[in-house]
């Protein structure tokens, strides 16, 4: 990944490299716990959007503001 010299924070937005000028990739099937919660959503995100398929463990799929063809909600608990 290529990102500028420089100091970063949290909360930076850091530069996606385009789809384009990306090595041929092959989509991965990724397992995400917590897709609801701050971080996760944003891998979430960035999953779909890199075309990927997910399936994504969830404890209130209510929460869950996406919808996307590649996304699998499950609802549960890690704990249990």
């Amino acid at each position: 990944t290529y990102l500028p010299k420089g100091r970063y924070s949290i909360g930076d937005s850091f530069p996606r490299i385009p789809v384009n000028l990306k090595k041929k990739q092959k989509s991965m099937k990724i397992a995400l716990f917590g897709a609801t919660g701050r971080t996760g959503n944003e891998f979430l995100k960035m999953a779909l959007s890199d075309g990927h398929e997910v399936r994504a463990l969830v404890r209130s799929p209510e929460k869950n503001t996406i919808e996307h063809p590649m996304l699998t909600l499950v609802k549960g608990d890690v704990l249990d």
